[in-house]
């Protein structure tokens, strides 16, 4: 289930002796394809900690695993991550979503706080409980997510 994580949460994924570096990565399955208008990342509240997520990538997947969008935290143009960003989509079709830091010859920490993800394609299936609806547009509430190595 997707909710906020405690302040510890840390993925981190390197292997360093013969420089082969896995990066971070994060997923979620949203079940079925549905259309998709913005994922929103919340930072970890350490500020030390923030510009970790400065570069961050946002991928929407088809139910094969195919990129079909994605969306780059830009430094020069979107300034320091701080402790929230929204990447956009116009609505783009798509069953899954990731999220990963890269940055070559580095290892990586991706450091996350939550993960919204908003469709005005939000049903009875999506909501936590049995009768309760859908939260606010989010389809990523109280679905399973993973870290995944790259």
């Amino acid at each position: 289930m997707i909710r906020p994580l405690p302040p510890s949460f840390l993925t981190f994924l390197c292997f360093d002796r013969k420089r082969y570096y896995y990066y971070a990565r994060w997923m979620v399955d949203l079940f079925f394809p549905r259309k998709i208008s913005s994922v929103v990342i919340m930072n970890r509240p350490e500020p030390e900690l923030q510009n970790r997520l400065d570069g961050i990538v946002v991928e929407l997947l088809d139910p094969n695993g195919k990129t079909v969008a994605f969306v780059q935290h830009d430094l020069a143009k979107d300034g320091e991550f701080g402790a929230m960003w929204t990447a956009t989509f116009e609505n783009q079709s798509a069953r899954k979503v990731r999220i990963s830091v890269e940055r070559p010859d580095e290892c990586e920490y991706l450091n996350l706080a939550e993960v919204q993800v908003y469709s005005d394609q939000c049903t009875e299936k999506d909501s936590c409980d049995e009768g309760s609806g859908c939260d606010y547009g989010n389809v990523a509430m109280c679905k399973n997510a993973e870290q995944v190595r790259w």
